[in-house]
Order: structure tokens, then C-alpha cells, then sequence
């Protein structure tokens, strides 16, 4: 196991088998590695592009999984946006 990428969000687990994992896992660790999404929405976005920078705490939630919400408490987190591409309909993907 490398990380567990993004836990209270997604929940990915990035595996490696090989001597490069610890490399990998020190990156991890130190925030080396950049990371990037892709989403379908629903809806036309206000704007093409832009930047969300909140606070997010993580938090348990009653079913003992991690949750994270906006908070003054936690970390800053930021996430650059920009849509990709638009569909007229959801036939269209």
C-alpha cells in the first residue's frame, strides 16, 4: 500500500509491488505528488474554470469512515477546476 489517497474523500489506494514503492510512498509523505480528477456533472457551470480554497477538517462518522467537511479548524485545501468539455444531453457521452 502506498497511500490511501484522498480517505475521507475518496478513498483510492494506490498499490505498488516493486522497490520504487517506498519512493513512491515518500513522496506521498512529503506532498510531492500532484493529483487529478476527472468528474461528470449535471448542469452548465457558472464558469469554465477557476479555483476552490477551503478549510476541510476530516472528521468519523457514526459507521467508523472518515468524512471531510469545510471548517475554520482544518486544513487549507485547494482544487484548481476547469471544464473540459460540454455535453448537450447525457446521450452525448
Amino acid at each position: 500500500l502506498v497511500s490511501r489517497l484522498d480517505l475521507p474523500t475518496s478513498g483510492v489506494l494506490p498499490l505498488a509491488r516493486s522497490r520504487g514503492a517506498e519512493l513512491l510512498r515518500a513522496q506521498f509523505t512529503a506532498g510531492l505528488v500532484e493529483k487529478e480528477y476527472w468528474c461528470l456533472c449535471s448542469g452548465k457551470a457558472a464558469v469554465s474554470s477557476g479555483t476552490i480554497s477551503k478549510p476541510l477538517l476530516v472528521r468519523h462518522s457514526s459507521f467508523n469512515s472518515l468524512y471531510a467537511e469545510v471548517s475554520d479548524a482544518g486544513r487549507e485545501a485547494r482544487s484548481d477546476y476547469q471544464v473540459a468539455e460540454v455535453y448537450e444531453d447525457e446521450k452525448s457521452f
